[in-house]
């Protein structure tokens, strides 16, 4: 049989499968051979698609166009995709980069180590849900060494796989490493790190090098499903993120680290965010910064109530000279402390030349010095550095 006897056969059965609609030739060609000549040989067939394939202007008398699938393809026929889900829930989301910023000392390292921790063993992140898949820390900033003494001091568990140093060209084959070992979670610690092995000068404040460095991170989250949190650093002079406008427009969530000095909270915002979140926030107990500012507010109230004690003592010597038993028991009826608090307010007066200590029999008595002026001889025109004893009046 010769191959063009196919040709007639093969039109009947297009305007049998439709009058009207525009078809795919070629496919609806292949279909026809595989119904009509199953006893056919395979050269035959091959023979006859070949015969098909060249007559691309041949219409056999339908209104027949080659359809392209990228634009012929109706939204609701397209195929459902999969969601990323949240690994922390409405804050981390896999399919997602997220940049996460905040000023230098507050504490990205060892948020994102409790971070890793929680979703490592599937345990909640300050209240909030996580799904239980291996992680990486990506760290350039600490090294070895402080990176794990941090994770001892948290009592980090769990599959938190930590690599120290990868080269910009590495990144994305250890990504893809990860995912294939069931990795989700990656924290690279940080963007200005990554940005400085461009080579490119001032490179955090370039949009190019943002291109270059973030766009595979995002293409990567996105293709593979990997949730990846890259940290970074705001503006010394505001809490803006430092660096180039493309790093945002890269980014799916821009969230913002914040410590409240005088509410004792810390808080993760938003400032972009392509999905559902929900701001978080903790009290921050035991923080270095909250520890440096208590011990501050400690020395400074502490130094407040030495000079009121001093002031107190000071005005008491002023109408004479006092037992030191009697002062022993004012000074602890007046403000609740012993006598070691108050020695050491008698030292201080002493050094300074206010106050002296004099033997009354087998008792101590405390007195006030007469005052001097700087050149070490009473003058009525120098300024009393406490009230006046009666008598010198």
């Amino acid at each position: 049989m010769r191959q063009q006897d196919h040709l007639p056969e093969f039109a009947s059965s297009l305007r049998h499968i439709s009058s009207s609609l525009v078809l795919d030739y070629r496919n609806a060609g292949s279909a026809f051979l595989q119904e009509n000549a199953p006893e056919s040989t395979e050269k035959f067939k091959r023979a006859c698609w070949q015969l098909v394939s060249a007559w691309p202007n041949e219409t056999f008398g339908l209104q027949i166009t080659e359809l392209d699938p990228l634009f012929n393809t109706r939204w609701e026929h397209k195929p459902r995709l999969r969601v990323p889900p949240y690994l922390v829930h409405n804050l981390i989301r896999a399919g997602w980069l997220t940049v996460l910023y905040s000023p230098s000392g507050v504490g990205k390292s060892r948020l994102m180590l409790e971070l890793l921790h929680a979703v490592a063993n599937g345990l909640p992140f300050k209240g909030r849900k996580t799904r239980a898949r291996k992680t990486l820390y990506i760290d350039y900033e600490m090294g070895p060494a402080d990176l794990q003494r941090y994770g001892d001091e948290l009592a980090v568990s769990g599959f938190v796989i930590t690599q120290h140093d990868v080269p910009l060209l590495k990144i994305a084959p250890l990504l893809r490493r990860a995912k294939r070992a069931g990795c989700e979670l990656i924290v690279i610690d940080s963007y200005a790190s990554i940005a400085n092995q461009t080579g490119e000068e001032n490179a955090v404040n370039s949009n190019a090098v943002a291109e270059k460095v973030l766009k595979p991170l995002a293409d990567l989250a996105h293709s593979l499903g990997l949730a990846i949190v890259v940290l970074h650093h705001t503006r010394k002079d505001s809490n803006q993120y430092e660096g180039a406008q493309r790093i945002k427009g890269l980014a799916d969530a821009m969230l913002q680290l914040s410590l409240d000095q005088n509410s004792g909270h810390m808080a993760i915002t938003a400032h972009k965010v392509r999905g559902d979140f929900e701001p978080l926030s903790w009290e921050a107990r035991g923080h270095p910064n909250l520890r440096s500012r208590a011990r501050a507010d400690q020395k400074a109230g502490g130094r407040h109530k030495d000079t009121e004690r001093r002031e107190w003592l000071v005005q008491l010597l002023s109408q004479g000279p006092v037992l030191t038993s009697e002062v022993n028991t004012r000074f602890e009826s007046t403000f609740g402390t012993g006598a070691k608090r108050l020695e050491h307010i008698i030292r201080a007066l002493m050094n300074e030349g206010i106050v002296r200590k004099a033997k009354k029999g087998r008792e101590v008595e405390l007195s006030l010095l007469p005052p001097v002026s700087q050149v070490g001889s009473r003058t009525s025109d120098v300024p009393l550095i406490y009230p006046p004893t009666t008598s010198e009046v």
